[in-house]
């Protein structure tokens, strides 16, 4: 998947992202919806889908712990959803 990624550039410096707000507010402005979920603070999920516990609305968890390797894997699941890669880069701000 990191071959399908266009600006390797963002990607490779997406460790920069230390606080969860951020990944919440790009889902935000990406119109997916953000729940409260289990033993992680939040989950982003299918807005077409209101199940906000089950995996089939799950997009992608957010930990408190942030780091390069869980920023890329939660960029690489909303990429995987379908949401364009150049709109995830302007929700985080970073094109």
């Amino acid at each position: 998947m990191s071959n399908d990624i266009k600006h390797k550039d963002l990607y490779l410096k997406l460790g920069n992202i230390k606080r969860a707000e951020e990944w919440l507010k790009a889902a935000e402005t990406l119109n997916l919806r953000i729940c409260g979920g289990g033993k992680h603070p939040y989950t982003i999920r299918d807005p077409k889908k209101p199940d906000d516990n089950g995996k089939g609305s799950l997009i992608a968890v957010i930990q408190t712990t942030l780091h390069k390797t869980i920023n890329q894997k939660i960029f690489k699941e909303i990429l995987k959803f379908g949401i364009p890669e150049e709109d995830i880069w302007r929700a985080l701000d970073l094109l």
